[in-house]
């Protein structure tokens, strides 16, 4: 079982109901274009149902399916132990379109996170919200995940305390810390217990080789 010390586990925060509210009105509107005009009005001919299905049911594919990946995301989560980072993201701007993101990364693949801004473009919610994170893992074999795009800041900022603690061989981008100068200070103070705590460790080993 691993050390529960070891780890650390954040989940997603819902930021809003507009954009939840947005998808549910165009799926029903979409729902109801296709009864009126496939149902009650069928097309007569075959070009007509082609025309018909590319303007009703594509749209609605897609609505009803943001809507339900709108309704999961809270299910959204980080958790790092004592060697791997797993995680469950819905992709922001692209959601009903991708699958949802899953994986499990072995730290020492994670060669450099960052931690920037997500654009609001998409996102009718998140415009309250300037300042709204996502994590990027960029992996040393060149891969990148994004992650994170409904978790809270300060909870990324645990996760990112957290990687670098716990694997001294990963780098924090330094734009990362222009974004948000709250944690580079964290980070400093995580730095400077490092190197005191290796300075002592230094003491402690001359000591056994005196004696």
């Amino acid at each position: 079982m691993e050390n529960k010390k070891k780890e650390l586990f954040v989940k997603a925060n819902r930021y809003g109901w507009k954009d939840f509210v947005i998808n549910v009105c165009f799926s029903l509107i979409m729902i109801a274009s296709y009864i009126v005009i496939v149902v009650l009005t069928p097309p007569s001919t075959i070009s007509d149902w082609v025309l018909a299905s590319v303007v009703i049911l594509v749209p609605l594919v897609v609505f009803v399916n943001r809507t339900l990946k709108e309704i999961s995301y809270t299910r959204d989560y980080i958790k790092i132990t004592n060697r791997t980072i797993e995680f469950r993201s819905t992709p922001l701007l692209t959601t009903g379109l991708f699958k949802i993101k899953r994986g499990t990364i072995n730290l020492i693949e994670i060669r450099k996170i960052a931690i920037a801004k997500i654009p609001r473009k998409l996102s009718v919610d998140l415009f309250r919200y300037k300042k709204k994170a996502i994590m990027a893992l960029l992996l040393r074999s060149g891969q990148q995940y994004f992650i994170g795009e409904y978790i809270s800041n300060e909870d990324l900022f645990k996760v990112a305390e957290k990687l670098y603690i716990t694997a001294s061989k990963i780098k924090i981008a330094p734009e990362t810390f222009k974004q948000y100068p709250e944690l580079e200070d964290k980070i400093k103070k995580i730095k400077s217990k490092k190197i005191k705590k290796k300075m002592n460790n230094d003491d402690l080993k001359g000591v056994n080789i005196r004696r």
